[in-house]
Order: structure tokens, then sequence, then C-alpha cells
């Protein structure tokens, strides 16, 4: 594992070389350890992370950063650090959200921290924008309103500035007459708790989708052998509300009949929509080590994505932006198609898990099918209110 300070989750890693290591997901990815004339670690490198890119020299024993000043709550001290390691806002502004997202406990510190900033780059908007979320974030709307308007004020055509004032509902006069954007219900009502009609009605249209098992082809099956795991891959192809779906299945070598329980995993998903390469096999195997051989592995490739194995490559038909309900859809299929298909596996001990958005659908999958018995969200997405303007 590689736990960056500015990272929101650790980062899984497997190794190339000696002190080299991949990224799993991110094939781009990698980060290299250097050692000094006593095998001591110096540095690292990081590479295929955008703006993360690059050496990182180690600190000595007397240096302190200026996040270790945020971390230990002296978030004004910070801010004065971070601007003498930066004439320009953006790389305190990232590092700050970077950190304010690992660790939302800290919101009191963010306020502190981002008023600070404020001082320092007086006639950035971003300060004021960034401001403005963190008041939101511990419910001062009128201050939040006031850090808004005031990047507003400082560049009026700044999208940043015009969505948190969307969000807040205070466009008023700033709003241009050819914008055409209303609100066309009560974010009141929005808000509110389901009723118990609500929820049996959504209960009703997931009952009447039809996720049962249907033209199901073997497309490829292959013996595999990975770290602690040695066994069978099965890719099947099968029908999902009209569309061509694939998926894999990975069992273990001498596996009984219904004595695998079943861990299904789902990936999470990026504005890129990066393929899910199971060349390695499920990414879980690092995690679980020697217990491993232990499960069968189910793993849908979601609706409009591609999956990679080795020199294969499989493209799952659909909408690949319905990547919530829509996505549960999928899993739930592909897991109806292991339980017929797939002898070893046992239906009374089914689990599901998921990193990222991944995570969120396994939830979603976990509340809808009443036959998987537990679900592992990994870094599910929460903060719906910086969310909601990426589409």
């Amino acid at each position: 594992m590689l736990i960056h300070f500015l990272w929101p989750g650790a980062q899984t890693l497997y190794p190339i070389v000696e002190d080299e290591f991949g990224v799993d997901d991110f094939p781009e990815r990698w980060v290299r350890f250097n050692r000094d004339s006593t095998n001591a670690v110096v540095s690292f490198e990081l590479k295929g992370i955008g703006g993360l890119d690059g050496m990182y020299q180690r600190l000595k024993d007397d240096e302190t950063h200026p996040l270790e000043l945020l971390a230990e709550g002296k978030a004004v001290e910070a801010a004065v650090s971070l601007k003498e390691h930066s004439d320009k806002i953006d790389l305190p502004l990232w590092a700050a959200n970077a950190f304010f997202s690992s660790f939302p406990t800290k919101s009191e510190w963010a306020v502190t921290f981002f008023a600070a900033l404020a001082q320092q780059y007086p006639a950035e908007p971003a300060a004021y924008v960034h401001l403005g979320r963190a008041y939101v974030a511990v419910g001062a709307r009128e201050k939040a309103l006031t850090a808004y308007r005031k990047a507003h004020s400082l560049a009026p055509e700044k999208e940043d500035a015009l969505l948190g004032l969307r969000r807040l509902d205070d466009l008023g006069s700033r709003r241009r007459e050819d914008e055409g954007w209303s609100v066309p219900y009560s974010i009141d009502l929005l808000l509110e708790a389901p009723t118990v009609r609500e929820i049996t009605l959504v209960k009703k249209r997931w009952s009447e989708r039809d996720l049962s098992v249907k033209d199901v082809v073997i497309e490829l099956e292959a013996e595999v052998a990975f770290q602690h795991f040695v066994g069978t891959a099965a890719i099947f192809s099968h029908t999902v509300l009209g569309s061509r779906h694939f998926g894999a299945v990975f069992v273990h070598a001498g596996a009984k009949t219904a004595s695998c329980p079943i861990l299904m995993e789902i990936k999470g998903v990026s504005s890129g929509y990066f393929p899910l390469d199971i060349t390695q096999g499920p990414k879980i195997l690092r995690t679980l080590g020697e217990e491993s051989g232990k499960f069968a592995y189910v793993i849908p490739c979601l609706r409009g994505e591609t999956m990679i194995f080795g020199e294969h490559r499989f493209e799952s038909e659909g909408n690949r932006t319905n990547a919530w309900d829509g996505a549960a859809d999928d899993a739930i299929a592909l897991l109806s198609v292991a339980l017929r298909m797939i002898p070893e596996v046992d239906p009374s001990r089914i689990y599901c898990s998921g990193k990222s958005s991944g995570g969120t659908v396994a939830l979603l999958a976990g509340q809808r099918d009443h036959r998987i018995k537990g679900v592992l969200a990994w870094s599910a997405p929460t903060d719906w209110f910086a969310l909601m303007t990426y589409g």
C-alpha cells in the first residue's frame, strides 16, 4: 500500500522491479523509491498522476511540511507557509482540498484555513469559492453566500462562483436572461425523507425488471495462477434488459460443489471510463493474500464499459453513464448467471465489494438483492454538493 498524504484513499501497489511499483486499476501510474549509499530511502518519484507527478524528497527530522501544520490544527500557519512555497494559489488550494477530502471531520479547520488563504491571495476569486464551500460544510449559509458573492465580484463570469450561488439559490440579478436555468421542483421537497409510498414504488419498479438468466454464452475459459490463487477463469456473455453484457468468474482449483462463498467485485468509474483489466485476476486478491483461495470471484463488466483479459477485449452494450442503478442491474444479473453456471459456488454465502463508485453500486446491489449477505464499500462517494456539477 502507498498512502500519499494528499490522497483520499490508499493506493494498492504491485511490484514491477526492485523499488518500483504499479498502481492497481491505473496501469499508467507507478512509484519508484530511490536510495542513498547507505540503502536508506531518500526520495520517491510519482508518474501518471497528473499534477502530482514528480520527485519528492524525504523531509529532514527537523523539517515541517505545511500540510503537517494543517494536520496539527495550525490552519493559519499552514496557509502562510503554503504561500511561501508558491506564488500561485493553485497548489495551496489543491493541497488543502485533498486534505479536507481525506479528513471531512476537520471542516472547522477548513474554514480557518481558507479564510487565511483568502487573506494571502485577496485578489484570487478561487480562494473565496473554496471558502464558500468550507462554510457550506459547517452549515454557515450566510457566510458561504458572502464568500461566493465576493468571488463573483472579482470574476463575474467565473463558473465556480456562479455554481455556488446557484446551489444556494442566490443568483438574483446575477442570472443572465439567456441562461435559461431554473429548478422545476422544490429543493425542500427534494431533500425530504422518502415516504412509505415512494419507497414502495421504487421497490416495485426494481421487482418489475427482468434480470433473470438469458442467452448465456461461455466466451472463454482458462487456467490461471495469481500468487495465492490457482484455478480457472470463465468469461460469460448474457443478455441484460435487451443488451449484451459480459462478466468473469474465477474459481480456485479443486473446489467442491457449493463450497465457495461468492465475492462479487464491482469496478469504479471515472470521467475517462478506464477499462477493467482482469488479466492479473480480481484486484481484491492482493488484499486477501493467503485467504484468496477460499472464494469464487464474480466480476461484472458494467454497461457500456470494456473488460480486458490478456489479449481479449469484451465490450458490454448499453449506456455507461447509467453507472448507479443501471450498474446494479448488471451486477445482479451476472450474479444469477454465476449461480446458474458455476456448481462450486455457495448460494447461501454471497458478498459484494467495490471501490469508489463501485462501492456505491455494491451498496445498491446489496439493498436490492437479498441474496447478498454483506457489502464492503471502499471509498464510496458521498459529497454530492461537490459532485453534483459533474456529468
